[in-house]
């Protein structure tokens, strides 16, 4: 099954899907921007949102890029592929006299000091005596193609997973020893809880070839999971550290030994004052990077739906998930730390914005 896009609501209980009654155990409610139904969407018109409806509908014309609006929120909008010129007028016709007039202009195979490698969405990498940097500018981070000594540098995707939200600048450079960046591609994927086809998962899983990955929902066996995935990249995955046994529904981890090195980690079980839809869990593993030494702390939680909102709820949960993070850091002081899980919100609720603003509650 393929993954669910960003604004796909994560489980609690779910509506019936038509006349049949609905399934037993905890279900997911429609978006709110889910198409009615008989309403058939069939593409996505030019500057819209893909995911708008809650799950993917492909572009009409073009692919889908990941761009920040102006509230700072990141979506897929659909835009004309580079080789897609809209146009009424007839094609020209070749003669030997305009020929080399009407020829394809040549193909830029690096990007210069000052432009982003990544405006094409594919990297096209920065020219000679130049690397990419991180840089913030309009609300945004991009990477800069800036002069250096040093040859150029492959840089990370700035989409870090399918229908993953903004990437995490501190996870590009995670700053714990070593020089340079580290390139890493991590996918977040809530796979329902019902889903234990492994085999089927690790195929979808492969198409993004991460390095790290974290599961919500995931009920099926995490060795089984972590031998499919072997087996389906030709890496070899293995569990996070301190996982040990089924404690509820969180972000299992998930991470390639031959990248990493998963130094500690742990999950907690977390059940507050109406938590709903099972008990919940808080993930985390501190991993470290195999070729410049650096570390990053990565870990989620997949918090209680509550169709009315449940602030308090949320908030318990979330800062149980916070305090392990935090007390990891504590010992690793120069780790990156790489947010993962589904928080069940949308960005303009209370628990979003005050995120946002670096707190969980008042």
């Amino acid at each position: 099954r393929a993954p669910r896009g960003p604004a796909d609501p994560a489980p609690g209980p779910r509506e019936p899907q038509g006349p049949a009654a609905p399934a037993s155990g905890p279900r997911e409610p429609r978006g709110p921007d889910a198409p009615s139904p008989g309403h058939v969407v069939n593409c996505t018109v030019e500057g819209e949102d893909s995911w708008s409806t809650g799950l993917e509908v492909q572009c009409c014309n073009g692919h889908a890029v990941l761009e920040q609006s102006t509230d700072r929120n990141w979506h897929h909008i659909c835009r004309a592929s580079a080789t897609t010129v809209p146009s009424t007028a007839a094609p020209p016709v070749v003669t030997a006299s305009n020929a080399s007039a009407l020829a394809p202009g040549p193909v830029a195979t690096c990007t210069t000091e000052g432009g982003d490698p990544w405006s094409t969405g594919s990297e096209v990498q920065c020219c000679d005596s130049t690397q990419a940097k991180l840089e913030e500018f309009d609300a945004a981070w991009h990477y800069i193609c800036r002069a250096s000594a040093s040859a150029a540098v492959t840089t990370a995707a700035p989409t870090v997973a399918i229908g993953t939200a903004a990437p995490v600048p501190a996870a590009a450079t995670a700053n714990s020893g070593g020089e340079g960046l580290v390139k890493m591609n991590i996918l977040n994927w809530n796979v329902h809880w019902t889903n234990k086809d492994t085999q089927a998962m690790a195929g979808v899983i492969k198409e993004s070839n991460p390095d790290i990955v974290g599961l919500c929902e995931f009920t099926a066996s995490l060795d089984d999971m972590a031998a499919a995935l072997s087996a389906a990249t030709g890496r070899n995955f293995a569990v996070q550290p301190g996982r040990g046994s089924w404690q509820g529904y969180g972000t299992d981890i998930l991470y390639d030994q031959g990248k990493w090195e998963g130094l500690e980690g742990g999950v907690q079980k977390v059940s507050c004052p109406g938590t709903a839809g099972g008990d919940r869990a808080a993930n985390w593993a501190v991993l470290r990077d195999l070729a410049y030494g650096k570390l990053i702390i990565t870990g989620g939680v997949h918090l209680s739906y509550c169709a009315g909102g449940c602030d308090s709820t949320q908030e318990c949960e979330l800062g149980v998930l916070y305090d392990n993070i935090d007390r990891m850091r504590g010992k690793y002081p120069d780790a990156a730390v790489v947010w993962m899980g589904d928080l069940n919100r949308g960005m303009s609720t209370t628990i979003m914005q005050n995120l946002m603003q670096g707190k969980i509650g008042s």
